[in-house]
């Protein structure tokens, strides 16, 4: 078993993620461009995002789920 993260790491990967949202909010916000636009790329990013969430997720799931796996089901 892995150790936990330190919490400042913890902090770090927080503050990364909101600042990569905020920034990327901003650009499309000031975008020049019609407002179908700036919302077609904001539910490209709200997808994105998601999806990026769920894909995370399942590796680690399966990740988990072969070091629970005996090792002779393995073979």
């Amino acid at each position: 078993m892995s150790a936990p993260h330190s919490s400042n790491w913890v902090n770090f990967t927080y503050v990364s993620f909101l600042t990569a949202i905020l920034m990327t909010g901003s650009g499309i916000f000031f975008l020049p461009t019609d407002l179908w636009a700036k919302g077609f790329l904001s539910m490209g990013v709200v997808m994105i995002v998601m999806s990026s969430i769920s894909l995370t997720k399942t590796i680690r799931d399966n990740q988990d789920a072969d070091r629970q796996q005996p090792f002779h089901e393995k073979a």
